[in-house]
Formats: structure tokens, sequence, C-alpha cells
């Protein structure tokens, strides 16, 4: 089946038209409660927080003028990520499918097909040179976002836990970008790897 993005105009509190899962509360967007968020993920760059929502679509509402909807069919988002310095944040899928997205543009930049299951954890380096994605299945890529159109670095199967119930934020990097942790192969196992080329540090 043929997957698709939508992305509608930005919608403010000036419009009548209401995002699912959220509702409004005295017209102010900061104020609407939201019924279910699995993960909410605030840019470091700008006032931007991002999250996907119980029925399969990604928020990036601006703090506090404009909402932003993503939607893909057939899908569900499970996790999001900003990027440290641009207008841009990655969102992983119920389906493995890792797709980044440009706010200023409002487009779908790149689609990435590593994963062949649910994304449980997606983040970028603190100097936003690389992103990371790992799925229940245990497999963990590492991205190049350095240049202008990212690509693929290094896959590694079999090395984060696999189990949904770690997601959505299964990985964690240090302050300087040096090292990424996460809980694998095992439960009962904490590894370290070198952040750019995923050599076991520890």
């Amino acid at each position: 089946m043929k997957r698709s993005l939508r992305m509608p105009q930005p919608w403010s509190k000036s419009s009548h038209q209401q995002p699912p899962c959220l509702a409004a509360e005295n017209g102010d967007p900061r104020q609407r409660k939201i019924s279910k968020v699995v993960l909410a993920n605030i840019s470091t760059s700008s006032s931007r927080m991002s999250y996907p929502n119980c029925q399969g679509a990604s928020y990036a509402p601006s703090l506090p003028a404009q909402l932003y909807e993503f939607t893909a069919s057939d899908e569900m988002p499970r996790t999001v990520a900003f990027h440290p310095s641009q207008q841009i944040f990655a969102c992983g899928f119920d389906t493995g499918v890792v797709r980044t997205i440009s706010l200023a543009a409002s487009k779908l930049l790149e689609e990435h097909k590593q994963h062949h299951d649910s994304i449980t954890g997606l983040i970028f380096s603190p100097d936003g040179n690389f992103m990371y994605s790992c799925c229940a299945r245990g497999t963990l890529a590492l991205y190049n976002c350095a240049v202008q159109k990212s690509h693929i670095v290094r896959v590694l199967a079999n090395v984060v836990v696999q189990d949904a119930d770690h997601g959505p934020d299964a990985l964690s990097i240090s302050a300087d970008g040096h090292l990424l942790a996460f809980v694998g192969p095992s439960e009962y196992i904490v590894t370290l790897m070198d952040a750019r080329s995923l050599d076991e540090a520890i």
C-alpha cells in the first residue's frame, strides 16, 4: 500500500479545526490538553516541542504560536527527536521507518528503512552530525547528518535488547557526543559504544 505524508498548513489558535487528541482550553495553544503522548522532544535551538499522538500523527507545536501536523497513513509514530541546531526533527514509526522532516519547509527530507520492527530509540548527537536509531529486533543504526543528504554509516544487528518496552528512549548519548549507551544485547547488560563508529568502548 502506498504511504503518504500529509503536511497541512500550520494550525494556530485562530483555526476552528482541532487536531486529534487535542482539546482546546481557553483558546490558548499552550493550554491544550493531550489525551495521550508517548514521548515529547523539545528543540534546544528553538521554542518547539515535538510528540507523536494516539492517532498516528506527529505534532510539532511552536511555543506559543503554531502547531504543525505531519501524518503518515497506516503507520504509528513511536519516537521523535529534534536536530540540535536546525529546524529538523526525526520520527520513528512502528513499521521500522525513520523519517526526517523539515519544519521550515514543511516537507519530508529523508526516509530510512534499515529497521524491520518498531523504532524504540532515536537520537541526534549534540553537534547534530550524527543520528542513531534502534528497533525492537535489536538493530542499531548510525547515520551521517553532517552532509545535506543524510546517509547510513553502519548497521549492527542484535546489539540492543530486543524488547519494545525499552522504547521510546532506548538510546542515550554523552554530553560531549563521544559515547552512546543502551541496554543490550540482554536486559542485564549496559553497553557503551564509540558514538562515531559504533565500536564497543567498554
